[in-house]
């Protein structure tokens, strides 16, 4: 009888162990999420994906009346993006620099946790790793190390005292590191908005991003989700040069995220297509005159298995 209540109290331990665990990994994740979006910071950030260098700068002001922040690129394309509350306004010298501002704000660094810190780690197991240094600020990696399959491993570290996020890097199965995102400086002295230099090139676009939606039963039944992943927004577009409109659907996990566009194309078949940047990925499939597209931050077989899975029903 004794070693049954030993196993049991051991089991009970390792039970106890693993939901305090999974509590400060919650709160890990709450912190972060708050230090990104609800105070107040200025810096400069790299992202470096394959072999190319990108640099940027972010001032981001709150107060309880919400959120103002400004990026802009310090070298390669020119453009500079407002953010008001969701209103987000895109000023460039051309379209390319445009174009320059949408991929940059795909990755919305530092707020990288999209999604609530319980439905995270439901899906991505916490390891400690070591300290470290950015911006002259001491942090703490941790590593997201997926359950699933068909997903990539981040590290991610931590400011210890304010939870922010000081460095990110995107790692595939082999621990192969496929991007970095890192600030170089940092600081919590921010001038008042009011002050803040106006934007110096034509107003290219202006569109209203909707809050992100936490809830993690949204699905849709024309594919095959990946296990955790729920909807976030699904909407169409019509082009004004007349074109059918083309149906956009995104999809997270909280961490990771991916979009599929589907659109009405000639009734003929075209080479599979795949490529990506980073831990940026595409993969097109052109079938019976509907073109789907899946770009995201999923290994290669991820977003295949995804755009394969697409059915006709539009």
């Amino acid at each position: 009888m004794r070693w049954r209540y030993g196993l049991a109290m051991g089991l009970l331990w390792q039970a106890s162990w693993a939901m305090a665990n999974n509590e400060a990994g919650v709160a890990l994740l709450e912190k972060a999420t708050l230090a990104a979006q609800q105070t107040t910071y200025q810096g400069s950030y790299v992202l470096h994906a394959d072999a190319q260098l990108t640099a940027l700068q972010i001032m981001h002001h709150w107060s309880p009346e919400g959120v103002l922040e400004k990026r802009s690129s310090l070298e390669g394309e020119t453009w500079e993006a407002w953010r008001d509350g969701h209103l987000i306004r895109l000023f460039a010298p051309h379209h390319a620099g445009k174009m320059a501002a949408h991929t940059a704000l795909a990755r919305p660094y530092p707020n990288i946790f999209t999604g609530e810190p319980k439905h995270i780690l439901n899906h991505y197991r916490l390891q400690r790793l070591h300290l470290d240094r950015a911006a002259g600020q001491n942090c703490l990696w941790w590593a997201l190390v997926p359950i699933e399959p068909n997903r990539f491993v981040r590290h991610v570290c931590f400011q210890p005292d304010s939870g922010m996020v000081m460095k990110t890097q995107v790692l595939d199965v082999d621990g192969k590191v496929l991007e970095r995102l890192m600030f170089t400086a940092f600081s919590r002295q921010v001038p008042p908005p009011n002050t803040w230099p106006k934007p110096a090139f034509p107003e290219q676009r202006r569109f209203v991003e909707p809050p992100i939606s936490n809830n993690s039963a949204a699905t849709t039944d024309i594919l095959t989700l990946p296990t955790g992943f729920y909807l976030l927004k699904d909407r169409s577009r019509t082009f004004p040069d007349g074109r059918q409109a083309v149906r956009h659907l995104t999809f997270s996990d909280g961490l990771a995220r991916f979009s599929v566009f589907i659109e009405p194309v000639q009734p003929q078949m075209r080479p599979v297509k795949m490529e990506g940047q980073g831990a940026t990925r595409l993969y097109i499939r052109q079938r019976d005159g509907t073109r789907v597209t899946v770009v995201g931050d999923l290994p290669d077989n991820a977003l295949r298995d995804i755009a394969e899975s697409v059915s006709a029903k539009r």
